[in-house]
């Protein structure tokens, strides 16, 4: 059966797909050359030689650490006439290659095998390409499995691959050199994404999941499309009097006592247990009959953290305080039912009970949010917003390059708020929007001022995954820069990485819009879970901030630097710039610096100041304070 281009009329005709005698003897003959071509040569089209890619020719992901297996390839294509050329290539260059001309007998092997990549014909006899990778991508043991999709030059049918889960195309006619380095390239990828991944939903210390992958779990065991309704218990544990160990025998002393702690606790347990941070840790207990289950866990836990450690050379005694929250009657989300959880422990730390169940008395009235919520609307219409800024600065130069605006509400009785506090609200009642509007208008009239005084920088400003959902946020931002006379460029969005749960909402459509208006766009604290690097690949994103959780405790030895090192490298591949958030000493500074950061923000190159304190700390000159009404 002759193939034709995706979306090709029947009426074309020919055998452009079909290989000629002459591109079968350029594929026999290059197998048995061998020269070190440059990465570039790889993608030129006058490239007529092939042969093993050298190691000083390996991209950033190579750098981390190597797998000692050789590399599986399973090839899915019925063209009996190159698959020969294709697997010898391979070959060559080291892979273990498996070859299937059907779809029916690559499921099949794929049940008993994964290999390492797929290399997929998109236009096969018998079956649709496209259809066989949704298949495969829907079995859970080929979720993560990258899929190099062989294609003809055509855009639709290239977009078409990636939006059916394939991890990158390459067109033909093939060439063997080329196509080796892309394969090599998307196993560099893929495993360097595994690899991060890892390291980021991983404890360093204990080696338990960490708040991450904590959060996930629950996230999937409380999703409310499950039918059942099967009872579950969140306890929230700390480990009482672990500070007073810590400061008086050091950290490493305390680092013992903890990995031995999520030892006993992890057995005791006998569920799903996770480290939060610090002595915080959190325990899932499943499918319960009844409360009384929940108590009895959390009992033999206490009995067990309690018995006595042997740490060198020091016999240390210290308990546990148990705070539980039951699914569903004390929350139905992973954050409410965490927030009770630990109200609930803290509640028995003060009342000296090691065990204790949260009660709806233990939180803040429905009166007391009712009296917030009228204090946000009042906020909106007199204007108790103001804004802060805080510098961007280069890594190479120390130079400001932005300053990002940073918005707090000035109560009248409670003083300053920060965002933390009332965003959600905001977000939760529809306040957003307005609130959004402004913070743009007084940082863009800012920018203006200190642009006017000749200080050359861009302003940064945060926007919500509910503010880009407003078909009219690319209207607004282009309003709001011609008001204050500014360029397209003067200004970066940032986004959460929330925002990629929505991949097909409006706010995608509504980056690109903004893409094509000249604004820069920025992930705000890249690491938290949700955006995959290779979806990033896609998106219209400049700029990507490394999360501050990943510099809190970064030395040069731990995890930290691995994940840190690994998504600039990532980023670089993808030809964004980094920038990192949290740099507080100067040993962070010059760690984030030799890892090739680009740009870094931190307390340790400048705090959160005023308008007026900013200008008058880094310019000597006048601020827009700015007014909400």
């Amino acid at each position: 059966m002759q193939r034709r281009p995706f979306g090709a009329k029947k009426s074309l005709k020919g055998k452009a797909n079909r290989p000629s005698t002459n591109e079968k003897t350029r594929w026999r003959d290059a197998m048995h050359t061998t020269s070190n071509l440059s990465l570039e040569s790889h993608y030129h089209p006058s490239a007529s030689t092939a042969g093993r890619l050298e190691k000083h020719q390996c991209t950033e992901a190579d750098r981390l650490p190597e797998d000692p297996r050789r590399p599986r390839v399973l090839v899915v294509r019925d063209d009996r006439s190159t698959r020969p050329g294709l697997r010898d290539a391979l070959e060559r260059n080291g892979f273990v290659v498996d070859v299937a001309d059907n779809a029916g007998l690559a499921i099949a092997r794929l049940m008993h095998t994964v290999p390492d990549l797929l290399l997929l014909d998109a236009a096969r006899s018998g079956a649709d390409g496209f259809a066989t990778c949704m298949r495969l991508k829907a079995l859970s043991q080929c979720t993560d499995l990258p899929v190099l999709m062989i294609t003809a030059p055509d855009a639709r049918q290239i977009e078409y691959a990636f939006a059916v889960g394939a991890s990158d195309c390459i067109s033909e006619p093939l060439h063997p050199n080329v196509l080796v380095h892309r394969v090599r390239h998307t196993l560099d990828l893929s495993r360097a994404e595994r690899y991060v991944r890892h390291l980021t939903y991983t404890d360093s210390l204990t080696g338990l999941p960490n708040r991450t992958a904590f959060q996930e779990k629950l996230r999937a065991q409380l999703d409310p499309t499950r039918s059942d309704t099967r009872m579950l218990a969140l306890l929230f544990l700390d480990l009482d009097r672990f500070k007073f160990v810590n400061d008086t025998l050091g950290h490493e002393i305390g680092d013992c006592l903890l990995k031995s702690a999520s030892r006993r606790l992890a057995r005791s347990a006998g569920a799903y247990v996770a480290r939060l941070g610090g002595d915080e840790f959190a325990v899932v207990l499943e499918d319960l009959t009844s409360v009384a289950a929940a108590a009895s866990a959390a009992q033999a836990i206490t009995t067990e953290l309690a018995k006595p450690y042997r740490i060198d050379g020091h016999d240390l005694f210290v308990t546990a305080s148990i705070g539980v929250a039951v699914y569903p009657r004390n929350g139905a989300d992973v954050g409410t039912l965490l927030r009770h959880a630990e109200t609930a422990m803290y509640r028995g730390k003060r009342t000296n009970h090691s065990i204790m169940f949260y009660e709806g008395a233990m939180e803040t009235s429905a009166s007391e949010h009712l009296q917030l919520e009228c204090d946000l609307r009042h906020a909106v219409e007199h204007g108790e917003f103001v804004l802060h800024y805080q510098p961007e600065r280069e890594v190479t130069t120390g130079r400001m390059v932005a300053a990002e605006a940073l918005v707090r509400w000035q109560h009248p009785l409670r003083g300053l708020i920060g965002p933390n506090q009332f965003i959600p609200l905001a977000e939760e009642i529809g306040l957003i929007g307005p609130i959004g509007a402004w913070v743009l208008d007084t940082a863009c009239a800012q920018l203006k001022i200190w642009r006017e005084a000749g200080n050359n920088l861009r302003i940064a400003v945060n926007f919500s995954a509910e503010q880009l959902q407003d078909l009219g946020i690319a209207d607004a931002v282009e309003n709001a820069l011609r008001r204050s006379g500014l360029r397209s460029d003067d200004l970066v969005v940032e986004i959460t990485e929330s925002l990629w749960l929505d991949r097909h909402g409006g706010a995608i459509d509504n980056l690109f819009q903004l893409k094509r208006l000249g604004v820069h766009l920025a992930i705000d604290d890249f690491g938290t879970g949700y955006s995959s690097l290779s979806y990033l690949k896609r998106m219209p994103v400049d700029i990507l901030k490394v999360d501050r959780s990943f510099i809190t405790e970064l030395t040069s030895t731990g995890p930290e630097p691995a994940i840190v090192r690994g998504i600039i490298a990532l980023a670089h591949n993808l030809e964004l710039k980094v920038i990192v958030e949290g740099v507080e000493t100067a040993i962070q500074y010059d760690l984030v610096r030799k890892m090739g950061c680009d740009v870094v923000q931190g307390y340790l190159l400048g705090r959160t100041l005023s308008p007026t304190a900013f200008s008058d700390a880094y310019f000597g000159q006048t601020s827009c304070e700015g007014s909400s009404t």
